[in-house]
């Protein structure tokens, strides 16, 4: 088993982690700042800040991330400068409320979700609790400006990734322990199947690994108060563990 190293950086609440060609690795924290950690975790830099709270982050090109901002959306900012530029903030009108986590595809189109319409990431929990199945799976097409819903109806959508071919797309749903899948093209081109159930932890972020298989992240072990919450508790139940 490899040695864990804890590498702490000036912030809150590391989340994504993008890992760059010479082993520089990319975070952001809740303070809202893009961090730059050198592959020895001796030097940390700050590259700019979104203005919100980070989580999920993607490569583009010319010298830019990818950023899912929880507050703001999905926005992109230069390594260089630390500009911010917003690729997209509402859907139909409607403002995100817990933009989370991205892939892009071959062609350029991103993939990304939006974890509830109800609440934000400072009451994720009550999410859960509620039940609102309000996530959804977006994309944004190249020199598109509005989203297009591709899933919607998801029990806290999460992390996204896509094939090692970008035959299909991935995104993991927290509160149910599932991973749905979404065939872009080949035989299956078009329907949606699961791609993985019954998982054995709350999954959070994902991503494919360099060996082409995907990768999973547990927020936390199978919960059975929130099994039953979710299940069996009547809404007056629910309503007074939100009010707790």
């Amino acid at each position: 088993m490899r040695e864990l190293t804890v590498v702490p950086v000036p912030g809150p609440g590391a989340e994504d982690v993008l890992i760059g060609h010479d082993g520089t690795a990319y975070t952001g924290t809740a303070d809202g700042s893009i961090l730059a950690v050198s592959s020895d975790g001796d030097t940390i830099r700050r590259i700019g800040n979104t203005g919100g709270r980070p989580l999920g982050l993607e490569w583009l090109p010319e010298g830019r991330i990818l950023v899912c901002d929880a507050h703001r959306g999905l926005l992109t900012m230069r390594l260089d400068t630390g500009a911010v530029e917003v690729l997209a903030d509402s859907v139909d009108g409607r403002r995100m409320r817990f933009c989370n986590n991205a892939a892009i595809t071959a062609d350029g189109t991103i993939w990304f979700s939006d974890s509830s319409a109800k609440w934000g990431i400072e009451e994720w929990k009550s999410d859960l609790i509620e039940d609102t199945r309000t996530g959804r799976l977006l994309r944004l097409g190249v020199g598109e400006s509005e989203p297009e819903v591709v899933l919607e109806g998801l029990c806290f959508a999460n992390g996204v990734a896509a094939g090692a071919d970008s035959s299909f797309v991935v995104v993991a749903e927290t509160g149910t322990r599932v991973l749905r899948r979404v065939w872009l093209r080949g035989p299956h081109e078009g329907e949606r199947d699961l791609f993985a159930s019954d998982l054995p932890a709350h999954p959070d972020n994902i991503a494919r690994g360099s060996d082409g298989l995907i990768w999973v992240t547990y927020a936390s072990p199978t919960d059975p108060a929130l099994t039953f919450l979710q299940t069996k508790a009547k809404p007056w139940v629910k309503l007074a563990v939100l009010r707790a």
